[in-house]
């Protein structure tokens, strides 16, 4: 089936299907199957024309971020382990 895009998506495929799922549930992403691929360009066509669901996926996409989600692991992560953050710089 031939239907290029119309415009440029950026397309993250997000794995494993969990994390995928779950941005779904939320309303912050579509997720194509690997079988779906072929007709998946002419359904992120369609999407890619839909402005409204564009920027209501955006706006629940950015209230999930964690930017600081790295860093709050592994400060949890050393607090388990009895370590410190000062004695974790110093190994």
């Amino acid at each position: 089936m031939d239907c290029p895009l119309s415009c440029s998506l950026s397309v993250r495929v997000a794995l494993p299907k969990v994390n995928a799922g779950y941005l779904v549930e939320q309303g912050a992403a579509v997720v194509l199957d690997d079988q779906e691929l072929g007709e998946g360009c002419c359904r992120l066509d369609k999407l890619a024309g839909d402005e409204a669901r564009w920027t209501a996926m955006r706006e629940r996409a950015s209230s999930l971020a964690r930017p600081d989600a790295a860093s709050a692991l592994a400060q949890q992560l050393r607090a388990l382990a009895g370590d410190s953050p000062r004695r974790a710089r110093a190994a």
